[in-house]
């Protein structure tokens, strides 16, 4: 069977389709094994042999959800639209008598894999809002989790917000984060901060990468002088040296590092060399792994990771995995410092929301909230951004972008990615931090920093968010409480001097008890 895919996937790449077609004929395998070849070939990104097989099983009356789905996606990507509804219909059947875990593997290994495809396609189109919302109809079909989500026929309920704040106040699970309490506790620390360059390795166009600056910058007024150091990515193990080097003539206490690089094998083994030369040679230095997307790395990785730093910088508290013994002790859960102050919120707040982000690989559902808010008319601004040079340095463009969240008054803020996890980004408090009202998709993890209701909106589906909507235009005055109230909180707790002070109690001080 292995050759056979194979055989199919190099014939698919020399572009001949008729005789690809003919192979398929050929060469026909036992239709019991057709499902799993065409799972094998969705999951290598081969729609169209996976749509040509689909179509010899529908010929011979044969139903399967994977075949289904290849079925579908071939519809959209090759403009054959005429009996798009059928075949919808037949994949939402089959796949309504799986139960829900069934359902999330058939997406994981039959959908995902192909969803950058259709929203590229779909985005070409003339009529590309309504191309996406025909992958969005695949997407339903095959997962009962978006129909919930994304259900625009259920007219939406009256907003409670008693009933919100009780719900948010319930859920509340607030980071206890200690930090030492006056300006003369604090002991001066020696700092490296060393991250990414560019938001876009090796790319000259692309914009410089804001999180390493905005550390820096904030160690420094915190009272560590703080060195920063690029990561290039161009040769991890000359540059990786030269952190080190680095390191020893600064007489480093803290070494601040970007390992979400260390997903490449290359830039794990310049790290692990980094590491253990420098705890050879500079044994009490403090080594701090910054992994803001800890969401998306291996647990395995994590674990290998975390038994070689003092601690891991992370933003997701809600992963389990962080209850191991091994890991608990290690992790400390905060956003990047903003580079300043900003706020309070002085513009009125407008009865409209902005979204001012981007639409990338790791966060594609974005494009389904667009296409289905414009369907209907929803009141949000979609100010897409690319990560393309703007000529200014990391922290100048960086205060553009909070102006331009404070002069919104009003954002919203996704959160799934395409493993249908829900996390939060640094637009959730960048947003209320900048004078903003957070309007926000639920995600676990908002609970240990916000409290809904109280600081922010929240919404899960397309119907609630309608709700939030309606309630920001009907009842400006109770909305604008809200994001008062979240500003005050955010500005308190998390503005630059507190973050630093989180970081330096858990790095020292228990050393002062």
């Amino acid at each position: 069977m292995q050759d056979y895919i194979e055989s199919v996937i190099r014939l698919d790449g020399e572009g001949d389709v008729s005789i690809l077609i003919e192979y398929i004929r050929q060469h026909p395998l036992n239709t019991d094994d057709l499902p799993h070849v065409i799972y094998q070939l969705l999951r290598a990104e081969r729609v169209r042999v996976a749509y040509i097989i689909a179509k010899f099983l529908e010929n011979a009356l044969i139903l399967h959800p994977g075949a289904s789905i290849a079925r579908c996606a071939g519809d959209i990507l090759y403009g054959n639209l005429g009996d798009e509804e059928r075949g919808l219909a037949s994949l939402r059947a089959q796949t309504d008598l799986l139960s829900a875990d069934i359902q999330h593997t058939l997406y994981a290994t039959a959908v995902m894999p192909i969803l950058p495809q259709l929203v590229m396609t779909a985005g070409a189109s003339p009529n590309r809002d309504e191309m996406f919302l025909k992958v969005l109809a695949l997407l339903k079909a095959a997962t009962a989790e978006f129909r919930v989500v994304f259900d625009q026929d259920t007219v939406p309920a009256v907003f409670d917000l008693e009933e919100r704040r009780r719900v948010g106040r319930e859920r509340s699970r607030l980071l206890s984060l200690e930090s030492p309490q006056t300006q003369a506790a604090r002991t001066p620390r020696r700092v490296v901060v060393a991250g990414r360059d560019r938001w876009l390795s090796n790319e000259d166009t692309s914009r410089v990468h804001d999180i390493a600056p905005r550390i820096a910058a904030a160690m420094s007024r915190y009272g560590w002088p703080a060195i920063l150091l690029p990561i290039a990515g161009e040769d991890p193990g000359a540059e990786y040296r030269i952190i080190g080097d680095r390191c020893l003539q600064h007489g480093a206490e803290v070494l601040i590092i970007d390992s979400d690089l260390t997903g490449q094998p290359q830039f794990l083994q310049a790290q692990t060399a980094l590491i253990a030369d420098l705890r050879a040679s500079m044994p009490g230095l403090k080594v701090v792994a910054l992994h803001l997307d800890a969401w998306a790395i291996s647990p395995p990785l994590l674990r290998e990771i975390a038994s070689k730093v003092d601690a891991i910088w992370a933003l997701a508290p809600s992963l389990s995995l962080w209850d191991e013994p091994e890991l608990a002790g290690k992790v400390i859960h905060l956003q990047v410092p903003h580079a300043g102050e900003y706020g309070p919120p002085v513009q009125p707040l407008q009865p409209r929301l902005v979204f001012a982000g981007g639409v990338k690989g790791y966060n594609l559902h974005r494009i389904f909230w667009l296409a289905a808010g414009r369907h209907i008319g929803l009141p949000i601004e979609w100010k897409l951004s690319s990560h393309d040079s703007d000529g200014l340095s990391a922290i100048d463009s960086y205060v553009n972008y909070m102006r331009g969240l404070s002069e919104a008054t009003c954002c919203i803020s996704f959160s799934m990615r395409p493993n249908l996890s829900r996390i939060i980004t640094g637009r959730t408090f960048e947003a209320i931090l900048s004078g903003s009202l957070l309007v926000q998709e639920t995600s676990p993890d908002l609970d240990y920093f916000f409290v809904s209701g109280e600081h922010y909106l929240e919404f899960s589906t397309f119907s609630e968010l309608r709700s939030v909507i309606d309630f920001i235009v009907g009842r400006p005055v109770e909305a604008e409480c809200i994001r008062q109230r979240g500003y005050a909180f955010a500005r308190q707790r998390y503005n630059d001097d507190r973050l630093i002070g989180y970081l330096d109690y858990h790095l020292f001080g228990k050393l002062l008890q």
